[in-house]
């Protein structure tokens, strides 16, 4: 795993803490002080590292070997650095997810070429917590176990009795959710909600959503929004597909009037960007 800052801690912790520790070659931060440490007063050090990333592995990362490389909240700067060092780990696989503007890379259509080139499988889920499933064997592994949430939920006399997390977010906001969440109401759907968003970024839990929510990229608003129709399906409750699937019986889909309604009238997305994202996974034209 390779992370950085706040953000790739807690998933470092959360994914090691919950599975993952037995099955983790190495951890390492790599921040761009590194770089800039190990070759002091190099002119041009970023344009340099566009154009021939595998003279700036960092010196002091382990020797490790990986099937699956976790790049986790990386500087934009650095991301020409993970084809040289998924090649240089070994690596079959490379997870990349996108959960902030800062972390994407700036030459991701070149990084992924080059290491589709190298036989490398790449994927750069949007959010992390969007992940589930994938054609390649390593990350549908992965995705088993965090990804998008997954929950079991017992109901009694219209309030919440227990909650089991079957897929965790890879954050661990999904375990904190949960822990939140019995003894709550279940009987105003809408509460419900209000109350799970709430709790999936709220700071005083353990672990939070650390996801941009800025207007212009909300991924912790789709985030909010895949956590709460993965708790509403648990408890057999419409989600966004079904309120979705409901309206295209009635004739022909029509995004606007999805947003104006599930976003703008009933705030039961927090973001279009989840109706979006539903309307591909249906197999629907907006």
């Amino acid at each position: 795993m390779l992370y950085r800052g706040p953000f790739g801690e807690q998933m470092v912790n959360n994914m090691v803490l919950r599975g993952l520790g037995p099955h983790t070659a190495g951890t390492f931060e790599l921040k761009p002080e590194i770089l800039e440490e190990e070759h002091p007063g190099e002119k041009d050090l970023w344009s340099r590292l566009w154009e021939e990333p595998s003279r700036y592995l960092p010196k002091r990362l382990p020797p490790v070997k990986c099937d699956l490389l976790l790049v986790l909240g990386l500087h934009s700067k650095l991301g020409d650095l993970i084809p040289p060092l998924a090649e240089r780990m070994g690596a079959r696989s490379v997870l990349y997810p996108i959960d902030d503007r800062q972390h994407l890379p700036e030459g991701k259509k070149t990084i992924q070429e080059e290491l589709e080139r190298k036989g490398v499988h790449v994927e750069f889920p949007e959010p992390f917590c969007a992940l589930e499933g994938s054609e390649d064997p390593l990350i549908r592994e992965f995705s088993l176990h965090f990804g998008r949430p997954r929950f079991r939920v017992k109901r009694e006399g219209g309030r919440i009795r227990a909650v089991e997390v079957l897929r965790d977010t890879p954050c661990g906001s999904a375990h904190a959710v949960a822990e939140k969440m019995v003894g709550v109401s279940c009987e105003d759907p809408k509460a419900l909600k209000e109350k799970l968003f709430f709790e999936h970024h709220n700071e005083e839990n353990e672990n939070y959503c650390l996801a941009e929510m800025d207007p212009l990229a909300p991924y912790m608003q789709e985030a909010g929004d895949l956590l709460v129709d993965a708790f509403f399906e648990a408890c057999g409750f419409p989600t966004t597909r079904d309120l979705i699937l409901q309206e295209a019986k009635q004739g022909r889909v029509d995004f606007e009037r999805l947003k104006r309604k599930l976003v703008e009238e009933e705030k039961r997305c927090e973001t279009e960007r989840t109706i979006r994202r539903s309307l591909r996974e249906l197999g629907l034209e907006a």
